[in-house]
């Protein structure tokens, strides 16, 4: 297996990773069998037919090949040395591990990750296979096991037999369940169920991926900015997931930031007090009267602009 980055001399962010990276690279050269790590300068034109084929656009642009490249996947795991060798590692071996006991189970169900838990009376037939198939697809995002003892679970019913999938997440209503084994089906539940109500926009790496695609997906946009070392900080996340529940279904994404983190999200907003909200809306939208109305979280600077002017 190769993992392939597309690296350029002037990216800041390149400059930054390429150390890493080189740390990386000679200690998963030493695997059995190793993992290779390889470099490449997108900016450079004889290097172009490849740029093109990885459809690369953005740098540093880190591929995950497999199978002499017939299968290709994003990276989507820490930016240093350690934290890309644990990724990859577990990228070698099986989509989904089995967990067998409490103590597996305790070690791979954290409180960091989203983790998806597929619990079966015997490791064959189509949900199994399905479960499987969904999991070597999905496995750069997310943590994959199966288990055929649900009791060792950490939460959730103990005594189903399953076939189940229980999705295990460190925020909301920290798992869900679903019986829908139809491949498209586990892809949209892992998804849906999988992102949080209210996105964190903060210093800790885990949230990264939900912070990425909270700003890739077209919905309107509510953002609340606070010092979260602030005393009061917990009233106002309350508010927020109470406004993110009473508008559900309404295509807006939620987050609260971290004003020491999260300044390049709201430099459109001069910070002046312990709070800035925003709500940004497409100007299509038939419910703008309706959401600044809801979104009346006290202390707080309210802003509300169109999606196209920014």
């Amino acid at each position: 297996k190769q993992c392939l980055t597309d690296d350029h001399r002037r990216c800041g962010h390149c400059k930054e990773l390429a150390p890493e990276y080189e740390k990386a690279a000679s200690m998963l050269r030493k695997r059995d069998p190793p993992v290779v790590l390889a470099k490449v300068d997108a900016y450079d034109e004889s290097n172009k037919e490849l740029k093109d084929k990885y459809k690369v656009h953005g740098y540093p642009a880190i591929k995950i090949i497999r199978k002499g490249g017939s299968d290709v996947s994003a990276y989507g795991g820490p930016r240093d040395a350690e934290g890309i060798v644990e990724y990859l590692t577990r990228q070698v071996g099986p989509a989904s591990l089995e967990i067998r006991s409490a103590v597996d189970a305790s070690r791979s169900i954290g409180d960091k990750g989203v983790v998806l838990v597929g619990v079966f009376p015997e490791f064959a037939g189509i949900q199994y296979e399905n479960f499987m198939a969904v999991a070597n697809k999905m496995r750069t995002d997310y943590d994959f096991f199966h288990t055929s003892d649900a009791s060792i679970l950490p939460r959730g019913d103990l005594t189903v037999k399953g076939p189940l999938l229980r999705l295990f997440k460190p925020f909301d209503e920290l798992f869900v369940d679903s019986q829908d084994f139809d491949d498209d089906a586990i892809k949209k539940f892992i998804e849906v169920s999988g992102f949080p109500t209210v996105v964190t926009f903060d210093a800790d790496p885990t949230n990264h991926k939900f912070i990425e695609r909270y700003y890739s997906t077209p919905s309107a946009k509510a953002m609340l900015f606070l010092r979260f070392s602030d005393d009061r900080v917990e009233t106002f996340k309350s508010q927020m997931h109470e406004a993110a529940r009473q508008l559900s279904g309404n295509n807006i994404s939620f987050l609260i930031g971290d004003v020491s983190t999260a300044d390049r999200a709201f430099e459109v907003v001069t910070l002046t007090s312990f709070s800035s909200f925003l709500l940004r809306i497409p100007r299509t939208n038939p419910l703008i009267s309706i959401h600044a109305k809801l979104f009346s979280i006290s202390g707080s600077k309210k802003v509300m602009f169109p999606s196209s002017s920014c």
